[in-house]
């Protein structure tokens, strides 16, 4: 939810505009036994979406129980990562940090590095940034703006 998906107010049914992980999603609503299904736009205005084939509404408060934000994500809504997270395996911590950056990691003209810029408050941006460097062993910066992650840690996270 944090990097490509969100959670509709209605319903409470989630979905991703996923880019380069989609498989992964695929794989993980199959896990869970939700199974998924492609929504299609006619419009630009929206991307494709993977949505749940079945259980949305479960999954999507379940998501939210385990601290994901419904409806829009601004500075208000998205304030930092998830709890749980600083306590999960170095796994899961790194699938989280690597889907992160290969959804919403932004090429830099000229350069190895990736930007992550949103409406999010400064505390998320430092557990990314803190996520980020724990997971790679590598410098990432952030600020009230976003966070820059090095060409090490990007090449870290197996993205380069």
């Amino acid at each position: 939810m944090f990097a490509c998906g969100s959670i509709n107010r209605e319903g409470w049914v989630p979905g991703w505009a996923a880019e380069r992980k989609r498989a992964e999603i695929e794989s993980a609503l199959k896990q869970v036994g939700v199974g998924h299904r492609w929504v299609d736009r006619d419009s630009n205005k929206q991307g494709d979406e993977i949505r749940p084939a079945k259980h949305g509404s479960v999954l999507g408060r379940s998501l939210v129980a385990a601290g994901a934000p419904v409806g829009d994500k601004t500075a208000d809504t998205v304030v930092g990562l998830p709890d749980w997270l600083d306590e999960a395996p170095p796994s899961v911590r790194a699938s989280f940090a690597e889907l992160l950056v290969a959804e919403r990691g932004a090429a830099r003209p000229g350069k190895a590095t990736l930007a992550i810029q949103a409406n999010r408050s400064r505390q998320y941006f430092e557990d990314v940034r803190e996520l980020l460097e724990d997971v790679t062993g590598q410098p990432v910066t952030a600020s009230d703006a976003g966070v820059t992650i090095s060409a090490d840690a990007v090449r870290a996270l197996g993205l380069a």
